[in-house]
């Protein structure tokens, strides 16, 4: 059964964290865009987990 706020909990940071990534990248940061990037990668399969 999932967990519903649970999950909502991490594919917000998942989807924050991405939108980080895409300001990062516009503003020439392609280290850390890729950081982030990866990190919400993470939160969302955390999110995709919980249960």
């Amino acid at each position: 059964m999932l967990d519903e706020p649970e999950f909502r909990r991490w594919s917000d940071a998942g989807a924050d964290a991405l939108a980080a990534a895409r300001v990062q990248a516009d503003a020439g940061f392609h280290h850390w865009s890729c950081f982030l990037a990866e990190q919400s990668a993470q939160l969302t399969v955390k999110a995709c987990s919980t249960g």
